[in-house]
């Protein structure tokens, strides 16, 4: 049996992959010091309709905010500290894992589902929620794409931005839906355990397939 090809593209999800998040919208809140009303399953239902539109770049933030606010009962300036309570910073050893990356042949690739606020934190050139993003050959976020995991229109796009070939790509998310639309499409996908330790899972596995020594 032919041995595998080589992983030419290394693609990360962000969150909980790169960055710690809150571990829901409770948690965030909490960190905001936001009160967050207790609300329907119906106007839950609501705010996940919102959420999507925004993830997809339908609507910018200011637009997710003032449709949600009859939904929440929160205003803008509480949104926007619900969003920043949302993200904790990059796991320990993600500059450095990038870095050994960057020094070798692999390309680098984020794939996040994820919104315009957000993402002006996460790209921002420093701040506590900073990602190495400028060290990245390849960006792509849902809002920008116009779709979202496990949706096959991102990953096509991905295909066709980067030109790498799906046997050649290794993608780290912490969702198995996520990990099982990529491999549908003859990417390597691996499922990032919520372990708080996301570096040393990547690492051992991008061991396995020879990326790293």
């Amino acid at each position: 049996m032919p041995d595998p090809p080589p992983i030419d593209l290394v693609i990360f999800d962000l969150g909980r992959v790169l960055i710690r998040l809150a571990a829901d919208r409770p948690d965030a809140a909490a960190m905001a010091g936001v009160d967050l009303p207790p609300l329907s399953e119906d106007a839950w239902r609501k705010w996940e309709t919102i959420r999507d539109d925004h993830e997809t770049g339908r609507i910018s933030f200011d637009q997710f905010a003032d449709r949600l606010a009859p939904v929440s009962g929160l205003d803008r300036g509480q949104h926007a500290a619900l969003y920043e309570g949302w993200l904790r910073g990059p796991y320990p050893g993600v500059e450095e894992l990038v870095d050994e990356l960057r020094a070798g042949p692999t390309r680098l690739a984020c794939l996040s589902n994820t919104n315009d606020f957000h993402w002006s934190l996460m790209t921002a050139p420093a701040g506590n929620n900073a990602l190495p993003m400028d060290k990245l050959h390849h960006r792509f976020a849902s809002h920008l794409v116009g779709s979202a995991k496990p949706d096959a229109a991102i990953y096509e796009h991905v295909e066709r931005e980067t030109g790498v070939e799906p046997g050649r790509m290794i993608f780290f998310d912490d969702s198995p839906a996520n990990v099982e639309a990529a491999r549908a499409r003859g990417w390597r996908g691996e499922v990032i355990a919520d372990d708080g330790d996301p570096v040393s899972q990547m690492r051992r596995r991008l061991g396995r397939y020879g990326v790293l020594g």
